[in-house]
């Protein structure tokens, strides 16, 4: 099991740049966990893409059924000390460190696409391409 966030939920459901590795994550390990926030991140991202024209709402609509479908059964409470926390004693976002929070509950790591979480967080998150060539 992994804690995925909301990046690589993205670029797994999304064609993208990224979105062979996360594939690739997928295969290496199919159970994820997410935080309940992940759906409010995750139409963010589809607002964008949205909004510069990559999507039509009816495509973000449909990403977001079938998303949902996919992670609706995995979705975790995260522990509210645990993530003001994390808050408290770095400089991560509320969002990131719910995820955070989430995978050190569940001692799994969490597997993110964004480079910055992993250095902040390198006992807990790993970028996911390293985790998909089995580094993590």
């Amino acid at each position: 099991m992994i804690v995925a966030d909301a990046d690589l939920v993205a670029y797994f459901w999304i064609e993208q740049v990224r979105s062979e590795a996360a594939r690739r994550v997928r295969r290496r390990d199919a159970a994820w966990a997410v935080p309940q926030l992940w759906r409010s991140e995750f139409r963010a991202i589809l607002r964008g893409h949205m909004r510069s024209g990559l999507m039509t709402h009816e495509e973000a609509r449909g990403f977001a059924e079938q998303a949902g479908a996919d992670l609706g059964g995995a979705e975790h409470e995260v522990d509210g000390a645990a993530t003001l926390q994390l808050i408290s004693e770095t400089d991560c976002s509320a969002y990131d460190a719910e995820y955070v929070a989430l995978a050190q509950a569940l001692g799994v790591p969490l597997v993110t696409g964004r480079r910055a979480l992993a250095k902040q967080f390198p006992q807990t998150a790993v970028v996911m391409e390293d985790f998909a060539e089995g580094n993590g």
